[in-house]
Formats: structure tokens, sequence, C-alpha cells
């Protein structure tokens, strides 16, 4: 019975402080997601979280973490149909974008604290 309340306390643990927001695959596999994120998570663990998310070798994944008190418009994201146009629509909201992660077509990762590095190109939509 212990062992269930521990399980249970660290999964709930494991999954706390990200809240996923709106995900979008493209065709070709190409994926965009973005999160709610509190300021007591550390960096390792959206690391750890990202890399846990749908990939698919050759494709890019990029996750946008914002902050749990911005207002992503994901219904207006929902509508559109390209990776272009939901950055676009996202570069609007960049003043609450927190961090970015990027899985690209070879597998290597890369993760961009915008906080410290607003002028990065990840963080600019570029």
């Amino acid at each position: 019975m212990i062992f269930i309340l521990i399980n249970i306390s660290c999964n709930r643990a494991n999954t706390s402080g990200v809240i996923p927001q709106f995900k979008f695959a493209s065709p070709e596999f190409d994926r965009i997601s973005t999160y709610y994120v509190y300021d007591y998570v550390e960096k390792n663990h959206l690391i750890e979280y990202s890399q846990k998310e749908d990939y698919t070798m050759g494709r890019t994944s990029l996750h946008y973490y914002y902050s749990h008190n911005a207002n992503i418009p994901s219904n207006d994201l929902r509508q559109l149909e390209t990776m272009l146009e939901i950055k676009k629509t996202m570069k609007v909201y960049a003043h609450s974008l927190k961090y970015v992660f990027i899985k690209n077509s070879n597998g290597e990762e890369q993760f961009v604290n915008c906080l410290l590095n607003p002028q990065d190109s990840l963080c600019l939509f570029d």
C-alpha cells in the first residue's frame, strides 16, 4: 500500500507544473506543441518532458513553453493548417515565452531559455 502511494506521488510530481495546450503535426510529421509551465519547474524536467513527446526521425519537433499565466490562443491555432501560420500567430505572444525545445531532423536537441536569450532565433520564431 505504501509503495502505491509513493508511486502515485512521484508520478504526479513528474507531470505537475507542465500543462499541455496545443499540438500540431503536419502531414509530414513535423510537430509544434505549446505548454504552460509554472516557475518552479526546472530546466532538466522540461528537457525530459520534451524527450518523451512524439518525434519522427527525419522531421522537426518544436516545444514552446509559455508562462503559466500567458494566454496562448489555442482555439485560433487549431484553425491553422501550416507550421508557418502557427509560428506567425505564436510570435505575437513571444513576450510570454519562457523556453523552447527543438529536436531537429537529425535527432539533435537544443533547449533555449528565452528569458536569458530573448534574441535567439527560436525565441523570435525565425
